[in-house]
């Protein structure tokens, strides 16, 4: 299989002081729970209940902490990775139209995530910049972006290229 040349790529993680506070969040929780594991007994009961809690306190911490959206846009498709959580493929041949918008997270798509109803879905992590994408089963997809025209452009070339039309 021939390797997919990327046309564009964007990456957009928390800022800097967020995923910092994420980090001491995570080191205080880490710490508060070993302490409290530490002082009690392992025959007592409440050990269990704590080491699980702790478990889940540090891969919910973690994952947030890891979570970003990738946008690729290869030779045939647009590649949209909300990392960890989903993973979304859309070809070229069924897109039917591209443009660079603004949008309003919360009263448009009920926030930022993954987000929408089936006919408008919405991939967004910060910011109100987007890419909305009509498909030719009629349903829109919007991608957020910090560089929505320059992601457009990628999208318009790459349909262009695929000899696909709007």
């Amino acid at each position: 299989m021939a390797k997919q040349q990327l046309q564009f790529e964007e990456i957009q993680k928390w800022p800097a002081w967020l995923r910092m506070v994420i980090l001491v969040s995570l080191a205080g929780s880490l710490a508060l729970m070993v302490y409290e594991l530490t002082t009690l007994s392992s025959v007592n009961a409440g050990f269990w209940g704590r080491a699980i809690l702790l478990a889940f306190a540090l891969a919910c911490h973690w994952a947030f902490y890891c979570l970003h959206l990738r946008t690729e846009v290869r030779v045939d498709r647009v590649v949209i990775r909300y990392h960890p959580v989903r993973r979304r493929t859309i070809r070229f041949r069924d897109i039917t139209d591209c443009e660079s918008r603004s949008y309003q997270a919360i009263p448009e798509f009920g926030g930022w995530g993954v987000r929408g109803k089936r006919a408008d879905r919405a991939y967004t992590f910060r910011g109100d910049q987007g890419v909305q994408l009509t498909l030719s089963n009629g349903k829109r997809v919007l991608i957020g972006s910090e560089r929505p025209d320059d992601l457009a452009e990628a999208i318009q070339t790459g349909i262009k290229g695929s000899g696909e039309t709007n």
